[in-house]
């Protein structure tokens, strides 16, 4: 018997937010929505003027009491990209192909770029998202499921699912406050080898494999615009050398701290400190630290609710979504069992 592939996926937490606040939770809108609109042609979120791209969730269950799903996007007749994988070639020629045609009386396929995997416990959400259809792209359809395809919500009510830190976390800032926010951010992109200038071949770097060029990086992005700003001369910056292509790679790493002359913290500045250390949480998980009165030291990862967890690949090389959902759903209840979340 062969052995079984797993894949890995990446899961977060968010909460439902209904302002002003509902006597019913986001499970049982959702529940009672999709009951209305069985049939999956009824909730087609139409995404384009002319009809042809939808949004919609393509399939729905319960387990151990939580309602799952996945949302998926596609557009009828799209093509999709492809590239000729030839290791000879110096040119990869590209291309499209088709959807598969339906068989008679078979039922048409379309290509799909992506899909987000939910599960609804009252106001919880775990979410897995994929490259390119993210969890803002779930918030949007509910809304629109709830407000305008259905009237179990009123289109005055505001839906948002919000990103949360660690129960622990937050009590942690609350306790001792926030002194000092260090935020950082990437001063270069690496560089293709095509845009490199032409050079003598040169012998690799002890450690790197014969034939392949060291990595080469060129200034770029917020961080080169955020020390732009330290010099009025445009040709005092330039003569930094910023169009040059090096060898390294930077950071830049700003701090938001009380100045040190300055020994009285004073009440809302100290409440805006630990907002927004813990607003934070979006951003990458090495990017963001925040230090504490205390002395100890909060990372970027401390500040989310996420994990990773395994499901196991079909043959045509999807994850088994009910052995996905069955993992998101056990992740969640444990989160809110452990005291990780708020109940």
């Amino acid at each position: 018997m062969a052995e079984q592939v797993m894949t890995q996926k990446a899961v977060s937490y968010r909460r439902c937010v209904l302002s002003p606040k509902q006597n019913v939770t986001l499970q049982q809108l959702v529940a009672a929505a999709l009951v209305d609109k069985a049939k999956a042609s009824d909730r087609f979120q139409p995404m384009n003027a002319q009809s042809t791209q939808f949004r919609c969730i393509g399939a729905h269950d319960v387990v151990s009491g939580c309602l799952v799903g996945y949302l998926t996007v596609f557009e009828r007749g799209a093509a999709q990209p492809v590239i000729n994988d030839d290791a000879d070639a110096t040119t990869l020629k590209l291309g499209a192909l088709a959807p598969p045609k339906a068989e008679d009386g078979g039922v048409q396929q379309q290509f799909v770029p992506g899909v987000v995997y939910f599960a609804i416990h009252q106001n919880h959400l775990a979410i897995v998202q994929s490259a390119s259809i993210r969890a803002n792209a779930l918030e949007s359809h509910l809304s629109w499921l709830l407000k305008e395809r259905t009237s179990h919500l009123p289109a005055t009510v505001g839906l948002v699912l919000s990103d949360e830190a660690q129960k622990a976390t937050k009590e942690k800032i609350r306790q001792s406050h926030v002194k000092k926010i260090a935020l950082g951010q990437p001063l270069m992109e690496q560089v293709q080898p095509e845009e490199l200038p032409s050079e003598v071949e040169q012998p690799a770097p002890k450690g790197q494999k014969k034939g392949m060029k060291p990595a080469k990086f060129r200034p770029h992005g917020p961080a080169v615009e955020f020390l732009r700003s330290f010099f009025p001369d445009e040709n005092q910056f330039e003569k930094l050398g910023f169009d040059e292509v090096f060898d390294g790679n930077l950071e830049v790493w700003i701090e938001v701290r009380y100045p040190k002359r300055k020994r009285s913290k004073p009440e809302d500045a100290v409440k805006f400190m630990d907002t927004l250390g813990i607003a934070l949480r979006d951003v990458e998980g090495d990017q963001v630290a925040l230090e504490l009165a205390d002395g100890k030291t909060v990372t970027g990862k401390e500040l989310k609710i996420a994990s990773t967890l395994e499901a196991p690949l079909l043959a045509n090389g999807l994850p088994d979504h009910q052995k996905l959902w069955d993992a998101m759903v056990g992740w969640m209840l444990g989160q809110i069992s452990n005291g990780v979340i708020d109940p």
